[in-house]
């Protein structure tokens, strides 16, 4: 039984009968109103039998202590975890995702702010982050997977209007723009050729049609955003597949999505559902199952499922709508996980028969989350004073709701692996020598240069190390050093790039000095401030204050994550290390010196 604290009864204006007289009373005081004798503690979720949740994956304990466990069947009914920031969704995941694994159940997980990883490791899990050096992701759009080559056509025609439509004010696609599309789409398909190739075939697009010329041209600019991003190119613009889409559900997979939504939600959601429609088109060939055979888990619900896109009539239904509404019955389980669900499509919610409710405290999710637990929107300040880890939970073919606490799951934040003599020394190396170049360190180590190679590209497939190249210019190799990213990396790529610009100003002759405290990194001439960003959290007040004393400022990205992350915060105020000459003339002409 569940304990409601008065203060928390008082405010919720719920009504009892009274024990003693047998009469309603309120019970904001504690004492019934009629008869005045003490009401004692108020149980609003009753426990379930102890026949029942003793069995299966286990996630947590009811108040008593007794282990609440539920049954792998139960999920094919999906589940949707909801509730604020910060107050166990996550966690909830985790501790499922483990007991999955350990049932040898496969799983798929879209990450939107990149807090997996330490799973994924565990679980021996696949780990992507598309749009990084070190894990990104390659997929090639036009791979039709097991799908045919006219559906995955029309389907890619339903998910372009659908996803970027709103970026051209509601205009949509002309039936002639349709009909060229689908035409070189066709083709490129049916070819299995790149997404770069689909743009060259539209320009080359010769068919005689009225104002061709305007339509290639409006193509290509909804189109060109995946060739002119960095990122994007890296993710969309390649003939091949990271991904094992003839089994992605026999390997535990992350993506993580951090990098790539960091440029635009939009195209975190295109990846999203292009790779949920694999998954889709597989589990509809394993045919009608009782048992769980995989899971899919998507952070950020509301960002896959806007319930804006909804109220369009004439879009499709969305592909992850149909992956709720098909699969209920081919081993699959589909996992929604949102802090607003108010904002998620509303068909999607409905085929969630497993609910697990954290703390929600807006009126309108409170209204949400209320309707699909079967409860009165009184019990409203009942959920919105939920303590972490607590949640009200709603099973599938059992009527009653009860209350939970999730166990927690203890995550280490190194990854752990068994590492050789050789990947100690190299580690080891690196961190008592960062700025060592690469013949140095093989020359330190007393290695081959093809011992070198195997160590490093085993510790990069480990993630415990990360390359990053800095081009001083636009000539000659560029120089590699290692970054250990469970060390904070970040300071390490500040520190050298630091140290390399100042050397580089030196050699053009500049007068040049690092800041200090309440300073920026480096300072030119005593007239122009450099400021040094590798890791795209750069303060806009602190360039605005650097810009009053000095009489330019410049910042300068160590990596492309960074460029990107400042570049959308400073506009066309951002330089790239690979590329410093347009710096170096910016610096001049400020300076007056030729």
């Amino acid at each position: 039984m569940v304990s409601l604290p008065w203060d928390l009864v008082a405010r919720s204006g719920v009504y009892v009968v009274c024990p003693v007289c047998g009469r309603v009373t309120a019970v904001d005081t504690g004492y019934c109103r009629h008869c005045r004798s003490p009401l004692g503690s108020l149980s609003v979720f009753s426990e379930p039998p102890g026949d029942l949740f003793n069995e299966g994956l286990f996630l947590g304990r009811f108040d008593s202590g007794r282990k609440f466990c539920i049954d792998l069947s139960v999920l094919q009914k999906h589940v949707a975890v909801l509730g604020m920031t910060g107050y166990g969704k996550t966690c909830f995941v985790k501790r499922l995702l483990y007991e999955l694994h350990r049932e040898g159940v496969k799983f798929l997980v879209f990450d939107w702010d990149g807090e997996y990883r330490v799973l994924a490791k565990k679980t021996r899990a696949l780990y992507f982050k598309p749009g990084d050096v070190l894990y990104g992701l390659r997929f090639n759009i036009l791979d039709p997977g097991l799908d045919s080559v006219e559906n995955h056509v029309d389907w890619l025609m339903s998910l372009f209007k659908e996803l970027y439509l709103e970026s051209y004010e509601y205009s949509g696609l002309s039936p002639q723009m349709e009909y060229v599309l689908r035409k070189c789409l066709l083709k490129c398909v049916s070819e299995k050729r790149c997404f770069a190739d689909l743009i060259d075939e539209i320009r080359g697009f010769s068919e005689k049609l009225p104002n061709i010329s305007a339509t290639k041209l409006a193509l290509i600019t909804r189109l060109s955003r995946f060739i002119e991003s960095s990122v994007l190119r890296r993710v969309f613009c390649s003939s091949k597949t990271d991904l094992p889409l003839s089994a992605i559900d026999e390997e535990n997979i992350v993506v993580d999505l951090s990098a790539i939504s960091s440029i635009s939600v939009d195209d975190a959601r295109f990846l999203v559902n292009i790779v949920l429609k694999h998954v889709f088109y597989k589990a509809l060939r394993r045919g009608i199952s009782s048992r769980l055979f995989h899971v899919t888990v998507i952070e950020e619900a509301e960002e896959v499922l806007p319930k804006k896109y909804s109220k369009r009539s004439f879009l499709d239904t969305w592909t992850s709508v149909k992956f709720a509404l098909r699969l209920r019955k081919r081993g699959e389980c589909i996992v929604l996980v949102s802090h607003s669900p108010d904002t998620i499509e509303e068909e999607a919610l409905r085929n969630c028969s497993n609910v697990f409710v954290f703390r929600v405290q807006e009126t309108r999710n409170i209204k949400v989350v209320c309707g699909l637990l079967g409860l009165d929107e009184s019990f409203g300040q009942f959920l919105s004073n939920l303590g972490v880890g607590e949640a009200v939970v709603r099973v599938a073919d059992f009527s009653e709701c009860f209350k939970i606490t999730v166990e927690r799951v203890s995550e280490e934040e190194l990854p752990c692996f068994e590492l050789s003599e050789d990947e100690k020394a190299f580690l080891k190396c690196v961190e008592e020598y960062p700025f060592m170049s690469v013949r140095e360190r093989m020359r330190f180590l007393g290695w081959s240069g093809r011992k070198y190679y195997l160590v490093e590209r085993s510790l990069i497939e480990k993630g415990l190390v990360k390359c990053v190249l800095f081009k001083l210019g636009e000539r000659g190799r560029p120089m590699k050093f290692y970054v250990l990213p469970w060390k904070g990396g970040e300071s390490v790529v500040h520190e050298a790039v630091v140290g390399y610009l100042k050397i580089f100003f030196k050699s053009l002759g500049f007068k040049c000095r690092v800041g200090g405290r309440g300073e920026p990194d480096l300072i030119v001439e005593d007239r122009v401030a450099v400021e040094v960003e590798a890791g795209g959290s750069i303060s806009v007040s602190e360039v605005v204050k650097y810009g009053e004393k000095y009489e330019r400022v410049f910042v300068v990205a160590a990596t492309e994550e960074a460029y990107s992350a400042c570049l959308s915060k400073l506009g066309t105020k951002v330089y790239s290390i690979n590329s410093l000459g347009e710096l170096v003339k910016e610096i001049k002409g400020v300076l007056g010196v030729n």
